[in-house]
C-alpha cells in the first residue's frame, strides 16, 4: 500500500487508535506490538518491540509472551475498521470452558489468527516456529508446550453473515478497502 495502514484515518480515528479503544473495553492492559522500532508513542499505549526485525507478526506475539505475567494475551490486528469488542466474549468464554492454549475465529474466510487469545502455554511453539524460519502466525499450532504435550487449538466458527465484505475481520489493504469496509455492528460492551 506504501502507507501505514495503523495511521489511516476512518470517522477522525486512526485505524490503529480506534483498535486499541476497543481493546480497552476488554482487556486490563492494552500494549502496542509496533515491530522493531518504536512508533505510535502519541497514542500513550506501552509498546512492544520486536527483538529480531524482518519476522512479521509472529515475533510480535512471541515479544508479548515473553512480557506477559497474566495466562492470556488478546492480540488483534489494527487494520480490521469492522472490528468490534462483541467478538472477544465468546473467545473469552472459550478460554474459561475448556483447557486450551489458543482460540481464534475460523470459517470459509480462513482462520484469524490476528483476533485470537493465546495462553502463555504456546510461548514454546512460538519459538520453536521462530527459530525454523517459520514465521506465519499459524505455523506453530500443531506445536507443543514445554512439558511436551500437543497444543490445544480451538476455532470458534465465524457467524455465517460474517462473510465476505461485512466482516468484522476484513482487513484493510488498499485506500479503498478503508472506503469500503463496513461499519461495525453496534456495541452492547462485552463484559469479563
Amino acid at each position: 500500500m506504501g502507507l501505514d495502514k495503523a495511521q489511516l484515518e476512518r470517522g477522525g480515528q486512526t485505524l490503529l487508535g480506534k483498535t486499541a479503544r476497543t481493546l480497552e473495553e476488554v482487556a486490563a492492559t492494552v500494549w502496542l506490538a509496533c515491530g522493531s522500532e518504536a512508533r505510535y508513542q502519541d497514542l500513550g499505549y506501552p509498546l512492544v518491540l520486536d527483538e529480531e526485525p524482518g519476522r512479521g507478526p509472529l515475533e510480535g506475539l512471541r515479544a508479548g509472551l515473553e512480557r506477559l505475567q497474566d495466562e492470556w494475551l488478546l492480540a488483534v490486528a489494527c487494520d480490521m475498521p469492522a472490528l468490534a469488542c462483541e467478538l472477544f466474549a465468546p473467545l473469552l468464554s472459550a478460554a474459561v470452558e475448556a483447557h486450551v492454549d489458543l482460540v481464534y475465529y475460523g470459517g470459509e474466510d480462513g482462520n484469524e489468527p490476528l483476533c485470537a487469545l493465546y495462553r502463555r502455554t504456546v510461548l514454546p511453539a512460538v519459538r520453536a516456529s521462530l527459530e525454523d524460519g517459520r514465521h506465519r502466525m499459524d505455523s506453530f499450532w500443531s506445536g507443543r508446550r514445554a512439558d511436551g504435550s500437543p497444543l490445544v487449538v480451538r476455532a470458534l466458527a465465524q457467524h455465517p453473515h460474517w462473510v465476505g465484505n461485512e466482516s468484522p475481520f476484513q482487513n484493510v489493504h488498499t485506500p479503498a478497502d478503508l472506503a469500503h469496509s463496513s461499519s461495525p455492528p453496534p456495541s452492547s460492551r462485552a463484559r469479563s
